[in-house]
């Protein structure tokens, strides 16, 4: 490394050549030129690390203390985003804030509670008449296994749905063909997907 400096009492040019990170420090009572340049030296991480293992067996219970407050810390969060991220990954097409309502019922042999995805039929509307943050429902029932027939062919499809008129209403599903407005208003109407269309009306 060369450096050249000159000093005089009302100017101060500094000159340099550096073959490496300098620190140069030039004074004055007027004013104050700093050069201040720092690079890893071959050794200081290994004596940082050595610093910092010292301090960590020097005081044991501080040192695990706070090890395991971090890693408690960072368990959580990976917890959380997890969770959130679960949450966010499906029917993410549904625009609208959806709850589905279930019941609470109480095992009388046991005495224990468990929560069941179901209720009466006559719940949702009481629901809605008697709060009016309820501004909308529609019930879901499950089948599994039916059988629908167009003339002479049979079709037995493994899952349907019945639901009210306002299914789609609450629900953004793509209709392909026909309006959704009106897909479900009359008596044995029926929407289906692409796959099963093919599958029951041959197109």
């Amino acid at each position: 490394m060369a450096i050249e400096c000159s000093i005089s009492n009302n100017d101060c040019s500094l000159s340099a050549q550096v073959h490496c990170w300098p620190s140069c420090q030039v004074l004055d009572y007027k004013f104050l030129i700093v050069l201040a340049y720092s690079s890893p030296r071959p050794g200081m991480l290994k004596n940082l690390f050595r610093v910092i293992w010292r301090n960590l067996t020097r005081n044991k219970v501080y040192s695990a203390i706070n090890i395991i407050g971090l890693a408690t810390a960072i368990a959580a969060c990976i917890v959380i985003f997890l969770f959130v991220f679960y949450e966010n990954s499906f029917d993410s097409m549904h625009h609208r804030n959806l709850y589905r309502l279930n019941v609470v019922q109480k095992n009388a042999d046991t005495k224990t509670s468990e929560k069941y995805g179901g209720t009466e039929f006559s719940t949702a509307p009481t629901l809605k008449d008697e709060f009016p943050e309820v501004l909308n429902y529609t019930r879901v029932d499950d089948y599994g296994q039916y059988e629908m027939t167009y003339g002479e062919k049979r079709v037995f499809f493994p899952q349907i749905l019945f639901v009210d008129t306002s299914f789609l209403h609450l629900f953004d599903f793509q209709l392909l063909k026909g309006d959704r407005q009106t897909a479900l208003q009359n008596p044995n109407s029926i929407v289906l997907t692409e796959s099963a269309a093919r599958e029951l009306f041959g197109s």
